[in-house]
């Protein structure tokens, strides 16, 4: 029966380093972190997919929205919009928290809404744009879709039945 208590030697001839010596501890620690690397890997889509509660995904919504609205300028007046660092990134947390939420819907045609508004989001907040004027028809449009995802939001959770 072999010893398992002996040391492993490994020739190790890396930068001129004596030989490596695996005592079975060694070996265990390794074996160990090996499998816990395996275990772990990348993340699966399942773990973004849960990263609120299901069924969050409307007050997740609206508050992103409201604190985009924050910083915008009046309604109606979106060709003097400055959009600075921080306008542009509220409007790109529109975006990725509505991304984040895509299961926690209440029904489709609320998740619908919160598609359509996705893109506008993003075109409106480019920090380099082509078309400056196309940004601003983005936001146009980003405000109008994001009015209807708040009334369809409204209308599925029941607070204006």
């Amino acid at each position: 029966m072999p010893r398992h208590d002996r040391p492993l030697r490994l020739p190790v001839k890396a930068l001129g380093s004596a030989d490596a010596v695996i005592t079975p501890r060694h070996g265990t620690v390794l074996l160990g972190l090996l499998l816990l690397t395996a275990a772990c890997g990348s993340p699966e889509p399942s773990l973004l997919e849960s990263y609120t509660p299901v069924g969050d995904a409307c007050p997740q919504a609206l508050s992103a929205v409201g604190y985009a609205e924050d910083v915008l300028v009046v309604l109606g007046q979106e060709q003097y919009q400055d959009f600075d660092d921080e306008s542009t990134s509220r409007l790109a947390a529109v975006a990725g928290t509505l991304e984040l939420e895509e299961r926690g819907w209440p029904d489709r045609t609320t998740q619908a809404r919160a598609r359509d508004v996705i893109p506008l989001a993003d075109a409106a907040s480019e920090l380099d744009p082509e078309d400056p004027l196309e940004r601003e028809r983005a936001l146009v449009q980003y405000r109008a879709a994001a009015a209807e995802l708040v009334l369809a939001c409204q209308e599925a959770t029941g607070r204006y039945r």
